[in-house]
């Protein structure tokens, strides 16, 4: 019960972390809310990044990590030009390294509604 608790807090963390890809959601302060800001290969803009594994900004990605050159799957910003990464693509068999891959920003919402995109993908079943 405890791995499983933790794997829904991760997913849970994921899903806030990873999800402001979408550009013209949020009103300001917000700021850089699709990493536009950002250079490719760089740390996301105005974001605060914990970096155990990788934080990258990147327009796609696809057959440079083995996991999706398999497959021939190519993963492209969903909104925008760039999106944000939290971590490697790792195959079924490969181990992550432990430890936080994270961004975070503090502000004021403008409304009561807050809009997510995110990409939540894994391998595990």
């Amino acid at each position: 019960m405890g791995i499983f608790n933790k794997g829904v807090r991760l997913v849970s963390i994921i899903a806030v972390v990873a999800g402001f890809s979408t550009v013209n959601v949020f009103a300001a302060p917000l700021n850089n809310p699709g990493f536009e800001d950002g250079i490719e290969g760089g740390l996301p803009v105005d974001w605060v990044s914990t970096v155990n594994d990788s934080v990258e900004v990147l327009r796609s990605e696809g057959s440079e990590y083995p996991t999706y050159a398999d497959y021939g799957i190519t993963v492209d910003a969903p909104t925008g030009e760039l999106m944000v990464r939290l971590g490697t693509p790792k195959k079924i068999n490969e181990k992550q390294l432990i430890g936080a891959n994270s961004i975070e920003q503090t502000f004021t919402p403008g409304s009561d509604t807050l809009v997510f995109t995110f990409r939540l993908f894994s391998w595990d079943h």
